[in-house]
């Protein structure tokens, strides 16, 4: 019987362990990312997205604002996508927890990180705008240009 406890006993003791892990990983990537150091921050948010669907809001949280600040600091696309996935996944899991969790880690938290994600969000329907038929007219171009300096010569004489 004792040997059976003690068994039982490793066994969860490994599973709240693993269980943990990703957690444990957020918030290390969270530590690191706001000391600037982008590196740590990158090895710990990968180890926690690994887990990804494991992670409670809290770890969703924290490894949305540690993808925010590495998204920040490389320009890195897949970085961008997993902070669009762990902060949509934050909200989709528990919007009020998020919200408090965010401005616990800053107060202007929430908002930078809507932000982000809204800008993320269009960027695709920028980045298609105007270029598959559209090609730069010089004539218009300097038209435009030629009746902008005209109204601003106008509001300097007044």
């Amino acid at each position: 019987m004792k040997k059976l406890l003690v068994s039982l006993t490793a066994a969860l003791s490994i599973l709240l362990v693993s269980c943990s892990g990703g957690a444990d990983n957020a918030r290390e990537a969270c530590k690191a990312a706001e000391k600037g150091d982008v590196a740590h921050a990158i090895e710990y948010a990968d180890k926690a997205y690994k887990d990804f669907d494991r992670l409670n809001t809290d770890a969703l949280c924290r490894l949305a604002a540690s993808y925010a600040v590495i998204t920040l600091n490389t320009g890195d696309q897949q970085m961008a996508d997993r902070f669009q996935q762990c902060y949509k996944a934050s909200l989709n899991t528990n919007p009020q927890e998020a919200e408090k969790i965010y401005a616990e880690l800053d107060p202007q938290m929430a908002d930078g990180l809507a932000i982000i994600s809204g800008l993320l969000e269009g960027r695709d329907n920028f980045s298609t705008v105007g270029t598959d038929h559209q090609q730069p007219d010089p004539q218009r171009d300097s038209a435009e240009a030629e009746e902008a300096e005209i109204a601003n010569e106008g509001l300097a004489l007044d």
